[in-house]
């Protein structure tokens, strides 16, 4: 697939994964030749939703990053399915996170030291990485390398919705500290709720525009890429 998407022309690429990948889904679920009805067929299922849902999250981070590689691209994307799931999180959840807090610059370092694709301070990624026993860790240099960012990034989203059982609260404590929302849950404080409903929207609208494409849609779309040279 790699080798398929660096063929595409730069406007048409993300619109012909996007048709190929729910074509892929669509072809899965038709019964194999000599199958009865209600017999089961040898197409793992998940494994069909698991690599549509990659093809999702990698379209749009290449739409929004064009320095890194496609190779790095869609290890980035199975990286985000593969540890979203794991914590049972929606893909398109942590890649709204990504979107919020840094607009998918790798690079990037806020004025508080947060670093990377999620935003994380070096001090709570020290921690996280030796819970997770990290080999890679190297202090907070580690956490510009993407992969090593989001691993830590979802694993400490993770830590948040356990200590308080609610994601809009680990999306709150995520943003503005657990410390800090602890204190104002315990005094009855409310909670600043634009972060978490700002990640939460984004994320909403993320999954309606990448709804399976019907078909007759798929079909069409088929033809024409492969008329691009995508066959």
């Amino acid at each position: 697939m790699v080798q398929l998407a660096r063929q595409l022309r730069p406007r048409g690429r993300a619109l012909c994964i996007i048709v190929l990948a729910a074509c892929f889904v669509f072809l899965g679920t038709i019964p194999l030749p000599g199958k009865r009805p209600g017999q089961t067929d040898t197409i793992d299922h998940a494994k069909v939703e698991r690599r549509r849902e990659t093809l999702n999250i990698y379209t749009i981070v290449r739409s929004q990053d064009e320095e890194m590689s496609d190779s790095l691209l869609w290890e980035i994307a199975e990286l985000i399915v593969d540890e979203s799931l794991k914590h049972r999180f929606d893909p398109m959840l942590v890649l709204a996170l990504i979107q919020v807090e840094s607009r998918f610059r790798h690079k990037a370092v806020s004025p508080e030291g947060a670093r990377g694709l999620m935003q994380i301070r070096p001090f709570v990624a020290k921690a996280i990485a030796e819970e997770l026993e990290l080999e890679k860790w190297r202090g907070r240099k580690s956490l510009d390398d993407p992969r090593i960012n989001i691993r830590i990034g979802i694993s400490y989203l993770k830590y948040l919705r356990d200590k308080f059982g609610d994601i809009k609260i680990a999306l709150a404590a995520y943003k503005w500290g657990p410390t800090r929302v602890q204190r104002r849950l315990k005094s009855e404080r409310k909670l600043p709720r634009n972060y978490a409903q700002q990640v939460l929207s984004i994320s909403r609208s993320y999954r309606d525009k990448l709804k399976p494409v019907q078909e007759a849609d798929c079909r069409s779309g088929a033809v024409a890429c492969a008329q691009k040279g995508v066959s």
